[in-house]
């Protein structure tokens, strides 16, 4: 266990500063009729990463995978 906090601690040390951009924002609104703990929630801000560039008649679709995002 200690050396599992010696391994987060040197990998929290290297993280890069500077400004970020959170993509997985979560807004949850209260609801009266639902089936999700009284909360619907929504996605906001889903972009693809900035250096992932596509063309004007491309889509962009992420699914989450059992073990990692599929792209399509």
């Amino acid at each position: 266990m200690r050396e599992s906090i010696k391994i987060i601690q040197q990998a929290v040390e290297k993280i890069p500063g500077g400004p970020y951009e959170n993509l997985e924002v979560r807004h949850f609104k209260k609801a009266k009729n639902s089936e999700w703990n009284d909360f619907e929630y929504q996605f906001l801000g889903k972009k693809p990463s900035p250096n992932f560039e596509l063309s004007k008649q491309e889509l962009y679709a992420r699914v989450e995978a059992p073990k990692e995002f599929f792209m399509n």
